[in-house]
This record gives structure tokens, C-alpha cells and sequence, in this order.
């Protein structure tokens, strides 16, 4: 079997199913908008930071091959995200999934006889999968989130027809979570090629874990993702409003349209926009409580990553948590309640021993699930039906 996996930016959950295949020698090539190569001998002059990001979009380790496209679009719309964010268009990730897609496209019809599979993801497979259809390729789908029509914002006419079709050519849909799986409960005409697959842990578990939280200082608590509606964060604002400030440090991690409301609300909170995947667990590792009130996630990979580093997980129900918990390791709430968000903080606050109950058995359950059982688990169900 010799898959082509596409995604422009390669998240962790996308690096995982390229490693499912690679590992077991099953990978045709891996196709992104950028792979940095950063060696000893250049560009080491500059900053540590700068060098942090550049290892963000790094695929060293994989034994095949990596094809880039469009890289001079993804470096225009990086260095824009970062330094003049005003000149950001909102379509631009569009724009760089369809180059990704028709490239794609072509590199099957190249190769249409030495490729058994194609897998990609939502708002990039129109194209790849129309030519792989021509040739009896399977089409396999990841489809990250809750069908569209399970999200609070409506998605633009055009990215709903797109995936309308992406999703008609899908031989298989492989979704994160069973609130994923749900989404699409109300279309018989999927019921048949929906696979739940739910994501790993980082393989690093923060197993020497000591710095719990005694009741003696303010309660750290960490919020990571979008500050936007999405997310939860007007509930998340409401239940924080409860809360004595002397109480608790509170630090956002992400950027979004509340960024200016929280800063006005929680002066004397941290804001971090961004960082590499090592240093968001450092930080997950310094803060206690992990909250994380999103209205509508696919699975949430923060909800995970903060289990791993022993932190005390707040989540609605409308995430994966719903089926990673299991009574003592992490606090499951409804969606849009922030009496339920006050209520799950102040009860750790009042009882601080249930802060670290609650995460050491968050890193039991983290090491249980690490992303090689995923990677398991990914093959063998498209092997089955291959």
C-alpha cells in the first residue's frame, strides 16, 4: 500500500498520520507548502526565537519524501501573520489549500499507477480526489472538526459547497472524537464511511511533576486557543468576573477579536499570541488549571497536551474530553455555562488536593494513550479497508 498524504502547515495530529505510514513503509510522499531544513552551518545567526518558529514548519526524522508547493505564498502569508497583521487577508489560508490540492492533483496523475491512496483533509481534497477517482484511487478524509452545520459561525457559501463535495468523493471519513462522529449523524448518506479515530498524547509526559498547587498561593490557570466566540471565551470572561482577582493568575494563550476585551477585563493577566509546541508545554508545566470552554472542537489538542504536562483539565462536553474522561481525571462541564466554569474553579480552589488527584490521574491516562497507539489504530482500520 503507498499513500500521498497533502496539508499545507502540518499540525501534530497531520505529522502523526504522516509517521502512520512512514513507519510502515507505506508512504508514497508527503506534500506541504514548507519544509526548513535548519543546519548547524546556516542560519545559525539568527535569533533563538526566530529559529523556534522555523522548526515549526521542520520535517526532519521521515525517511520519505517531502514535496513542497506554494512556499513563496506560505512565507508571504507568515511573515504578514506576524509583523503587519493588518494586511492579512482572511482568505489566504484558502487560497493555500487549493494550491496544496491542485498540485497535489497533478503528482497523482503523474503517478496514478504506483499509488494505491490519497489522504487529505477538509477545504483541501477537491481537486486530489476528482483525480483520484479517474484512476480507482482511494480517497481518504480527515475531516478535523464537527460538520460545519455543528459550529456556532457559519461557514461562507463556498467553503460549505467545497466541502459538500469533498465529502460526496470520500470513500473514507476519519474524524477525532465522537462529538465529531456526531456531527454527521444526521446525514445517512456518510453513516457508512465515518471512522473515529481519536488523537494521541505528546509522548512526553511531565511524569515528575511536583509543583502542585497547595491553596497557598493564587490558582495559575491557562487558557490556549483562539480568543474568540468559538471558543467559549464571553462564558470563560463571566465566570472569571466571580472570581476575586487576588485569587487567581490567569494566562491566555492565543490571539482573537476578545483579545482587546480580556486585557481591558484581566489587566494583570499574561498574553502570549503564539509559540512553538515545546513551549506551550513548558507553560502548561508553571500553571495548574487547564480551562477550556469551547462551544463546538473536533477534539481540542490542547485539552490532551495540558493532561500530559499533569494539569487539571476544565472542558465541555462538545470536545473530545467527553470521551477521555473518566470520572477522576479532569472536570467535565456543558457548553455555554459559565456558572459550571465558576463553579469547577472555585471547587479546586476550596479544595486543592483535587488539583493534583485530578492530575495525577490525568498523566495516568496520558501515558495510556500516547500517539504510537493512534498511529496503531489509524492503520490498521484503513488497512481493513484497503
Amino acid at each position: 500500500m503507498k499513500v500521498i498524504i497533502s496539508h499545507p502547515t502540518g499540525s501534530e495530529f497531520v505529522r502523526n498520520a504522516v509517521k502512520t505510514f512512514d513507519e510502515r513503509n507505506s508512504l508514497f510522499c508527503f506534500i506541504t507548502a514548507l519544509n526548513i531544513s535548519i543546519k548547524k552551518n546556516f542560519l545559525f545567526f539568527l535569533p533563538k526565537f526566530i529559529l523556534k518558529e522555523l522548526n515549526r514548519r521542520s520535517y526532519k526524522g521521515y525517511t520519505t519524501k517531502i514535496i513542497t508547493t506554494a512556499s513563496f505564498f506560505e512565507w508571504k502569508r507568515l511573515i504578514t501573520l506576524k509583523f503587519f497583521k493588518w494586511f492579512i487577508r482572511s482568505d489566504d489560508i484558502d487560497i493555500l489549500n487549493k494550491k496544496i490540492d491542485f498540485f497535489t492533483s497533478r503528482h497523482i496523475q503523474n503517478n496514478k499507477n504506483k499509488v494505491n491512496a490519497i489522504y487529505a483533509y477538509a477545504d483541501g481534497a477537491l481537486d486530489s480526489f476528482k483525480e483520484a477517482k479517474k484512476h480507482s484511487i482511494k480517497c481518504i478524509y480527515e475531516y478535523p472538526a464537527p460538520h460545519y452545520n455543528f459550529n456556532e459561525v457559519r461557514l461562507p457559501i463556498e467553503k460549505r459547497k467545497r466541502q459538500d463535495l469533498e465529502l460526496k468523493l470520500a470513500d473514507m471519513i476519519i474524524v477525532p472524537s465522537s462529538w465529531a462522529a456526531k456531527s454527521f449523524s444526521h446525514f445517512s448518506e456518510y453513516k457508512s464511511k465515518i471512522y473515529t479515530v481519536p488523537y494521541g498524547f505528546p509522548e512526553k509526559v511531565n511524569v515528575n511533576r511536583n509543583n502542585w498547587y497547595n491553596g497557598k498561593k493564587p490558582l495559575k490557570i491557562l487558557y490556549a486557543g483562539a480568543l474568540s466566540y468559538r471558543k467559549g471565551i464571553p462564558f470563560l470572561i463571566k465566570a472569571l468576573n466571580k472570581i476575586p482577582n487576588n485569587l487567581f493568575d490567569m494566562t491566555f494563550l492565543g490571539s482573537g477579536i476578545y483579545e482587546n476585551r480580556l486585557k481591558k477585563k484581566f489587566p494583570n493577566s499574561k498574553f502570549i499570541n503564539s509559540c512553538p509546541h515545546e513551549d506551550v508545554l513548558k507553560i502548561m508545566r508553571k500553571n495548574d488549571v487547564f480551562v477550556f470552554p469551547s462551544l463546538s472542537d473536533g477534539f481540542g489538542l490542547v485539552i490532551s497536551e495540558a493532561m500530559s504536562q499533569g494539569m487539571a483539565v476544565i472542558a465541555t462536553k462538545n470536545t473530545a474530553l467527553k470521551d477521555i474522561y473518566n470520572g477522576s481525571n479532569s472536570i467535565l462541564i456543558p457548553a455555554k455555562d459559565e456558572n459550571k466554569i465558576y463553579k469547577s474553579i472555585l471547587f479546586l480552589m476550596k479544595n486543592s488536593n483535587k488539583v493534583k488527584e485530578i492530575g495525577l490521574s490525568a498523566l495516568k491516562y496520558s501515558k495510556k494513550n500516547s500517539w504510537e497507539k493512534y498511529r496503531k489504530k489509524l492503520y490498521k482500520i484503513i488497512l481493513s479497508h484497503s
